[in-house]
């Protein structure tokens, strides 16, 4: 071993501090027993202590509470057992700020330092820390948006159309198990006369959100669902991706053609009560007149009798006109399945006339 003395010795130890004193991690040395007695510049910056309270065990008191009795423990049983040292832990400044460092030290014998003991460093991982909780937040919200979200989902690979992940939402609404989806692709789930369009669509996609529009989906049992379909490009697996969320607007479909059909009945309506208003002026007219002819002095029985004919079907289209009327007005209207085709004969035959106006029905009006 080098004497205190040896130039040697003497060089070799310059240039250890100055190595320390402008290192960009924290260095420290200890005896045998594992208490300090040195710290440089950079570890006091990063625990917030002055070297003279490092010193011994003093340095423990800036371990952050949480952590300060696992890495005492650690730190003198590696001393003691003559062990490598290497953990992941905290600093707490008296200030509250808390400085994540991954420690490592090991032993040196004191070949060229004053005497044996441990040599180590301690790097701020404060950053690369945050980093990671990020990424396991981000995790956890994904498992949370993705996985236990209500609405069907799934990822699928841009190139190959394949299933790589669905959520429990698309097994239980699809009726695939995971297994089952992630051997399939886009194309099973669809109709064979969808796939032009859905080889079209999928040669424009922007990295942000798509909304798909609306699709036509197989489930496994072949039942068929109206699927309004929203994708987002992501990276999965380090492959360019796209994350899927259905919404089934099956019953929403169904309930707006319902209102189309209820529209198409108003303005049916409508028009009846536009056709009784406009005939019902000069049918009155003609009426009168009719009514006014046949007061006349005509000894003519045969005129009299056509004349009667006439009043006849005069009444008879105001009973129709009447009808149309109560047709038009929206109280007290059941409504049936009525088929106007039959109308027009029923008007010609002079048997027949529209359904009584009595407790009218009125449901849907065939073509």
């Amino acid at each position: 071993m080098s004497a205190p003395s040896d130039p040697d010795f003497q060089s070799n130890q310059k240039l250890f501090y100055i190595l320390a004193k402008f290192s960009p991690v924290g260095i420290f040395q200890t005896n045998l027993d594992g208490n300090c007695i040195y710290v440089n510049h950079r570890w006091c910056e990063i625990t917030g202590l002055a070297p003279e309270q490092a010193y011994e065990q003093g340095w423990i008191v800036a371990l952050h509470p949480e952590d300060r009795a696992r890495v005492h423990d650690d730190w003198y049983r590696a001393a003691k057992a003559n062990t490598r040292f290497q953990s992941k832990y905290r600093f707490q400044k008296p200030d509250g700020t808390i400085t994540w460092v991954l420690g490592q030290a090991v032993r040196h014998e004191g070949a060229d330092l004053d005497s044996p003991g441990y040599i180590g460093t301690i790097t701020d991982i404060t950053e690369v820390t945050k980093s990671e909780h990020d990424l396991g937040a981000a995790k956890e919200q994904y498992q949370l948006l993705f996985e236990r979200n209500p609405l069907p989902g799934w990822v699928f690979d841009i190139e190959t159309l394949a299933f790589v992940e669905v959520n429990q939402a698309a097994v239980n609404h699809y009726g695939y198990s995971r297994q089952e989806f992630l051997q399939m692709t886009l194309k099973d789930i669809r109709l064979p006369a969808e796939l032009p369009r859905l080889e079209n669509s999928l040669k424009v996609m922007p990295p942000g959100l798509k909304r798909a529009g609306v699709w036509t989906h197989r489930k496994k049992d072949g039942k068929l669902i109206e699927a309004e379909v929203f994708n987002y490009g992501v990276m999965f697996g380090g492959k360019p991706a796209r994350l899927v969320l259905v919404n089934d607007v099956t019953e929403r479909k169904h309930y707006e053609e319902g209102l189309k059909e209820i529209g198409r009945l108003a303005a049916l309506k409508q028009t009846a009560a536009v056709f009784a208003h406009e005939v019902a002026n000069p049918l009155n007219g003609i009426s009168a007149i009719l009514h006014l002819l046949r007061e006349q002095s005509m000894q003519d029985a045969q005129g009299r009798g056509l004349l009667q004919d006439a009043i006849n079907e005069i009444n008879r289209l105001g009973s129709l006109l009447n009808d149309f009327r109560t047709y038009a007005r929206p109280e007290d209207i059941q409504r049936e399945i009525v088929d106007l085709r039959v109308l027009p004969r029923d008007a010609v035959d002079g048997n027949a006339g529209l359904p009584s106006t009595q407790n009218y029905q009125q449901t849907r009006i065939c073509p």
